[in-house]
Order: structure tokens, then sequence, then C-alpha cells
């Protein structure tokens, strides 16, 4: 059987999307762990990172079998509620965008239907999708007509919908890396008082990565907001190009509705 198209390149960012994170949060969890057993020298991930390459360099392919799959079971746990954190934390640097000065922060939610919908496409998609399901797209459940776009796409063209699901693999992979970077900010900065207040010591390794943590965080915060704002717009340009390319195909079918 062929893979669909665009299938490995979904399914190399949807498994680097489980790993990455999950291997962010193990080695954050792990020096959790280490700080509340009361370590006598200041701990950081990257200590954490030394020690857990040199156990599993020269051990079993069982030990590290185990290992990939405990982080990747704390990866496919977190993404259930990492997009929805990250799109709150991400939210005064989508304010920042151009598009979205003039919207009121109250509409700033995804799918950014405030963006969209007093636009010349946003009512030509959403008479097309009505025309197509027979009534209104508005009034169907979920995030519309954005939901019912992506359905469309998976049944009408699936290498369009292929590369919205590659899209929206980046925002997960984004999403558990904002918020890993976000406890990453609070471990640093309760080390550094451990630190200070505890073992009477200037732990510069923890303000560097403090410092480290917060780039990190506005980075991804920011990337994170474009990879999502990016999923909705093409979207409706998909639907658009599949429902022109259907038409153009089909000269006995109706020409796409307009305004």
């Amino acid at each position: 059987m062929e893979s669909k198209p665009g299938s490995f390149n979904l399914s190399a960012i949807d498994l680097l999307g489980t790993l990455i994170p999950g291997l962010a949060w193990f080695l954050l969890l792990a020096t959790a762990a280490q700080m509340a057993t009361g370590a006598a020298t200041a701990v950081t991930p990257v200590d954490e990172w030394t020690q857990l390459t040199a156990s599993t360099s020269g051990g079993s392919w069982l030990a590290s079998g185990a290992l990939i799959a405990v982080v990747a079971s704390i990866g496919y746990a977190l993404q259930g509620r990492a997009t929805h954190f990250a799109s709150i934390l991400s939210r005064p640097l989508l304010r920042r965008q151009k598009r979205f000065v003039s919207i009121a922060s109250e509409d700033t939610y995804f799918p950014y239907l405030a963006l969209h919908s007093k636009t010349a496409y946003h009512a030509v998609v959403v008479a097309f999708l009505s025309r197509v399901t027979g009534v209104d797209v508005g009034l169907l459940p979920g995030n519309q007509p954005f939901t019912t776009a992506k359905r469309f796409l998976r049944l009408a063209s699936p290498p369009l919908w292929a590369d919205l699901e590659r899209i929206e693999a980046e925002v997960r992979l984004f999403a558990g890396m904002l918020t890993a970077a976000l406890a990453s900010i609070a471990l640093a900065v309760t080390e550094i008082l451990r630190a200070q207040f505890v073992l009477h010591v200037h732990a510069v390794s923890a303000l560097v990565w403090l410092f480290i943590s917060a780039i990190m965080f506005v980075f991804l915060a920011d990337s994170f907001c474009r990879a999502r704002v990016r999923e909705v717009d093409y979207a409706y340009v998909y639907t658009l190009l599949s429902a022109g390319f259907q038409a153009g195909a089909n000269p006995d079918a109706r020409s796409l509705p307009r305004e």
C-alpha cells in the first residue's frame, strides 16, 4: 500500500512532537527530584542529561527502550492540554502581530474568527461549506467554519489535508516545548533561591539556566503563535483551492458561491 502524500513528514513531526517535549519534561522532573531530595550542590537539567547519557551509553537495549517508552508516555500525556495552556501563555505575543493590533483581546482566541469573519474569502468559504453540508455551517458543532474546512479537505484533497496536519503537528511540538520552558523558568528561579538561602553559594549555572529558559520561552511562544495562525489561514486557502479545482475538473459543477 502506498503511503499518502506527506505522510512520512507528518509522522516524523508527530514523533518529534511527542519525544522532544517528553524528554524536556523528563529532565525537568528529574532535576526537580534532585532539588527536592536536598542535593548538596546546585543542579540543572544539563547535569541530569549528563547522568542520563552516561547511564544509558553502555547499558542494554532494554534500558534504552524503557527510557524511550517513559519519555514518549510523558510527551503523549501532555499533548492533551499543552496546546490550551500554550494559547493562553502566548496571547500577549499574538497581540503584537500587525493583523491583531485592532482586534480586542477577548477576540483573539483560536480559530481567530474576528480576524477572518469580515473578509471576502471567509464569506465564500462559509457559503461553500454550507452548500456542501446542506446546513448553515455556523450552526454545526466545533470551531466553525475551520473544523468543517479541515474535514472537507480530508475527504476532498488528502495532500492539502496532510499539509494542514503537518502544521498542526508543529503547533503541538511548540506547545509542549513552550509549557516545558515555563516550568524550566520556575525551576531555575527555585534553584537560584535554594542555592542562595539553603546552600549559601552563587549558582551561576542556575542563572544561565534561567536566562536560556527565558529566551526559549519567548522564541517558542512566537513560533507557536505564527504556526497556529498559519494553520487557520491555510485551512481557508486550501478549501478554496480544492473547491475551485473540483469545479474546474467538473464543468457541470456549480461555480463557487460569491458574496
